[in-house]
């Protein structure tokens, strides 16, 4: 933005004599000007599951959540906003049972999918297979993801 739009003149001037070649910080947004932008800074996740839509999840995807989970958790929000899984970013979540792993996962791969990117999910037992693609079918079939489960071929 010019400096006549803000209106203030600017004069910049250096003065005195550099050793060497000067070189420029590399400049980051930070608080105060993502505060005066925030259209220019990364969405930011919340326990709310509607702060998703923030980052390109279709209404539908976001209320079929919100019908299995009642908000995201800190482990969750944790891979969101500071370890980047959303922008395609990559992680190794290790936590305990029940603690929100397989939602990480899964905002992942349907995030990948929504982008028309192939996307795999794996899981560790059998039935777990046969429940996720059940409800991945019935979550994510209405939007055109077709899930399918990938058997082991078995020699004979």
């Amino acid at each position: 933005m010019p400096a006549s739009q803000i209106r203030h003149e600017q004069h910049p001037a250096a003065r005195g004599t550099f050793d060497g070649e000067y070189t420029w910080p590399v400049m980051t947004p930070g608080a105060t000007y993502l505060a005066a932008f925030p259209e220019y800074g990364d969405p930011v996740a919340t326990a709310d599951i509607a702060s998703l839509a923030a980052f390109g999840f279709p209404g539908e995807v976001l209320a079929a959540w919100a019908g299995d989970i009642p908000n995201l958790n800190q482990l969750q929000l944790q891979a969101i906003n500071e370890y980047g899984v959303l922008r395609g970013d990559r992680i190794v979540a290790s936590a305990p049972t029940s603690s929100g792993k397989t939602m990480i996962g899964e905002l992942a791969a349907i995030k990948g999918a929504l982008n028309g990117r192939r996307t795999l999910f794996l899981l560790p037992l059998k039935a777990l297979v046969n429940d996720k693609l059940l409800q991945f079918q019935r979550v994510y079939g209405p939007f055109g993801i077709r899930t399918v489960e990938a058997r082991e071929k078995r020699m004979t």
